[in-house]
């Protein structure tokens, strides 16, 4: 390890921000198909993810979002102890493809 490089763990962790006002938080309209996107952080590295909804629907888009979420929520609280809500803490998300 390099002498400036902090000893930090590589469990990847999501960290979520959502905007109650937008409907449309991470997610984006690329030729007419909706898409989400969010970072993934990786010890001092971080990596975004961007997937197709496969859906041309803003509902059905806002849907799978949230189910997606949702999903890598449940991860986390089966993972940590402390609980808390989506948007107030970081969500480990080991075990989501």
């Amino acid at each position: 390890m390099h002498p400036n490089q902090k000893n930090v763990s590589a469990d990847p962790v999501l960290s979520i921000r959502i905007d109650d006002d937008n409907p449309d938080h991470h997610l984006w309209c690329n030729h007419g198909v909706w898409w989400i996107h969010y970072v993934v952080h990786e010890g001092n590295r971080k990596r975004r993810v961007r997937r197709s909804l496969q859906t041309r629907d803003v509902e059905v888009a806002r849907q799978r979002r949230d189910a997606e979420f949702a999903r890598i929520d449940a991860a986390a609280r089966n993972r940590t102890p402390q609980g808390g809500s989506l948007s107030q803490r970081a969500i480990a998300l080991g075990v989501c493809a």
